[in-house]
């Protein structure tokens, strides 16, 4: 995971939000999880740099991204680090109000960053690499969230060993990843999915092993974005190389979009809904 995604998201922002003159804070609502991927923004935001800035940060925590998509939906977020999960991916084909704007991070080859752990006692039963899969047949998955990433490295896991994820294992779900590494070592779950460092935890505490990462079953694959609420963004005319503005003043919105635009051989667009 590039932490300097999200060290650039927060310095876009800043950018955007220091007109001439005192005014009152932007408040800027954004959601992220307990993962050390949002490194970058929980430094900035303890520290106080958006603050300095004129950015007031409304935080809210989701145990996986994929949850915050009703938020979303109904406007209680403007910004948000997310699993590129079935949910999100779902909502915005059927017309969900929010854009997806940067690659977060991805299982790039030799960099994975989820693992899939098993319990003592499967790992005991001879699960001890993907080769070993068809053996979790009507074992008990856990994961944080029905549709999320982990969910989907499981499935695609148990599929290539010839298993049905539907129907050859049992599935718990909407369970924080803290919590399913604890499960792991108390035999409630037999296998779980977690994020990297959740996962060297409980390795390390001897709940269970990791067995096998991202990269190797799904190398390469997206497993996080940064998604925007349509309605706190605006397009400056001009071309596909202008940028996209985040703003929570209509007056800002209107100045930037005002600009004479660049010469450019694009349409111009409007601004979204």
């Amino acid at each position: 995971m590039n932490v300097r995604l999200i060290v650039g998201i927060a310095l876009a922002l800043l950018h955007f939000s220091c007109p001439s003159g005192v005014q009152a804070a932007d408040v800027v609502r954004v959601s992220d999880g307990p993962f050390v991927s949002g490194g970058g923004y929980y430094i900035a935001r303890d520290k106080g740099y958006f603050q300095k800035l004129g950015i007031e940060i409304q935080h809210r925590e989701f145990i996986d991204g994929s949850l915050a998509v009703p938020s979303f939906v109904s406007g209680e977020l403007d910004i948000a680090g997310m699993t590129a999960a079935a949910g999100l991916l779902n909502s915005v084909a059927k017309g969900a109000p929010l854009l997806i704007i940067l690659d977060r991070g991805h299982n790039r080859p030799g960099y994975g960053y989820t693992v899939t752990s098993v319990s003592q006692e499967v790992y005991e039963q001879g699960v001890r690499s993907l080769a070993d899969f068809a053996k979790l047949k009507g074992k008990r998955v856990g994961v944080a969230a029905l549709g999320s990433i982990n969910q989907y490295n499981v499935a695609l896991a148990l599929t290539k060993a010839g298993l049905d994820p539907a129907k050859d294992v049992q599935w718990t779900v909407n369970v924080p990843q803290p919590d399913l590494m604890k499960m792991l070592g108390q035999k409630q779950v037999d296998v779980t999915d977690l994020a990297y460092q959740f996962g060297f935890f409980a390795q390390n505490n001897k709940w269970g092993p990791m067995i096998a990462t991202g990269d190797e079953i799904a190398p390469g694959t997206a497993i996080a974005t940064f998604a925007v609420r349509k309605r706190a963004m605006c397009v400056i005319p001009g071309g596909h190389r202008q940028k996209w503005t985040l703003t929570q003043r209509p007056g800002w919105c209107a100045w930037r979009c005002s600009r004479k635009p660049r010469a450019s051989l694009s349409t111009p667009r409007s601004p979204p809904p």
